[in-house]
């Protein structure tokens, strides 16, 4: 899971098709094309207006799996997004890959006030055969700071509701 600090959707039917998410304190824009690509677009701190994204960053899609000693390069296909209007926003975008036959589905979740836009990415082995995934990086933007004055901050998140003190 993945937490970012500092964080409505609307969709079109083009080539390419936008998703934004608001927590209080953090702007998230996404962007899914027809080549199967998922792309950070914008991550605007609201309080400053900076946005910490100064070019689009593709977001890695699981990029090898094996099928016994056969390695693969899975072609993910932009497939779906389904928007949900509970407990804040959440944007589900599906892919699919044909051979090995796999559905990912990446969700992205901003809850009402403060906080994080959270992430979860799931994989679905619809071949039946047995596939070896490997380690993928979650989250790989390229961030820039403003000249002056720049804060980060990490926070351990287990995807739970915001406690009262924190970690």
């Amino acid at each position: 899971r993945l937490g970012l600090v500092c964080l409505l959707a609307a969709a079109s039917a083009s080539a390419a098709t936008n998703w934004t998410l608001n927590t209080d304190d953090t702007r998230l824009t996404l962007r899914a094309d027809a080549t199967g690509g998922l792309s950070i677009i914008e991550l605007i701190c609201p309080a400053s207006g900076w946005n910490w994204v100064a070019s689009t960053s593709q977001f890695p899609l699981v990029s090898r799996v094996d099928i016994g000693t056969n390695q693969y390069t899975p072609g993910w296909l932009y497939k779906t997004a389904a928007i949900a209007a509970t407990n804040g926003t959440k944007v589900t975008i599906t892919f699919t890959n044909a051979s090995p036959a796999m559905e990912l589905v990446s969700e992205w979740h901003a809850r009402p006030g403060p906080g994080p836009v959270r992430h979860a990415m799931t994989i679905k082995n619809i071949g039946g055969q047995t596939i070896t995934l490997y380690e993928q990086e979650t989250f790989d933007v390229h961030v820039v700071g403003p000249t002056a004055n720049a804060g980060m901050w990490h926070f351990s998140d287990d995807g739970q509701q915001a406690q009262d003190q924190g970690t």
